[in-house]
């Protein structure tokens, strides 16, 4: 266990360094405008057993180590094809229509984004380009950290399942007594399909259209203020509502904090 968390720490700081490095590139030349849609080695991750950290503070700091190149990784991906579709955007005001590869490709990313509205192209590209965007890696890893009690809740321990995402499939983990009896929790193969489940949610779910709202009136690199009005529109994301949006800014600032000591030592 110590060895894969040696690696992951190895990842976490070239991924750190990736990832704020090209949030200071010009947008347009930082990414392949090519959308790819085959996976990376980073599907078959599972959760490692955070237990073993009798000390607080070593669990946390494991638990931002092993998320964050998952993370970084997964705003990538997204961030191709946000790429992908600014180049059709771009190709569709010179020529005023699209070819059968752009509409291919927008069909593709429309379904894939839930965005099923029967608009103009040029409505429906601005509508997905709302909603194919990085989600701040300081938000992913908090509500990762508060969801799975960093890494040792039961559905993440037994399911990979990191957001405590709710399923109604026979195969589902059953929930703590103290939950409502008729949910169930989604178990995933790997934690990189409960962060897919994630960033799916809260790109296309009408629930967190104010996340994205707000995420656009901001570029990278993003602001702490940025992050914090977004985590302003997850309210719905809990029950807790405004109480739960209140831990995932003090958790989410502790986590940028130390992002902000990887990055600092990745400089010297």
């Amino acid at each position: 266990m110590n060895a894969i968390l040696s690696i992951l720490s190895v990842l976490t700081i070239l991924a750190v360094g990736i990832f704020y490095y090209s949030e200071h590139l010009p947008f347009e030349t930082k990414h392949d405008p090519q959308y790819q849609t085959e996976r990376s080695a980073t599907e078959t991750v599972l959760l490692p057993d955070f237990s073993q950290f009798d000390n607080a503070f070593e669990r946390k700091a494991a638990f931002i180590r092993f998320l964050t190149p998952l993370i970084t990784l997964k705003n990538q991906e997204t961030l191709n094809k946000r790429q992908a579709l600014l180049a059709l955007q771009r190709r569709y005001l010179l020529a005023k229509k699209l070819d059968g590869d752009d509409i291919a490709l927008l069909s593709l990313l429309a379904s894939e984004y839930d965005e099923l509205t029967n608009n103009n192209w040029s409505d429906k590209i601005d509508a997905l380009l709302l909603k194919i965007n990085v989600i701040p890696l300081e938000i992913a890893i908090a509500q990762a950290a508060i969801d799975s009690g960093w890494g040792t809740s039961k559905f993440a321990v037994k399911g990979n399942n990191i957001y405590a995402q709710w399923c109604f499939e026979p195969s589902c983990l059953s929930v703590p007594s103290n939950t409502e009896a008729k949910r169930k929790v989604a178990k995933f193969t790997s934690v990189t399909q409960s962060i897919d489940k994630y960033f799916n949610l809260l790109n296309s779910s009408t629930a967190y259209h104010t996340f994205r709202e707000s995420r656009a009136h901001y570029e990278l690199p993003y602001s702490w203020l940025a992050i914090e009005k977004m985590i302003d529109g997850l309210e719905n994301y809990s029950s807790k509502r405004i109480i739960y949006t209140r831990q995932v800014k003090q958790t989410s600032k502790d986590i940028h904090s130390h992002l902000s000591q990887l990055y600092l030592a990745l400089k010297q």
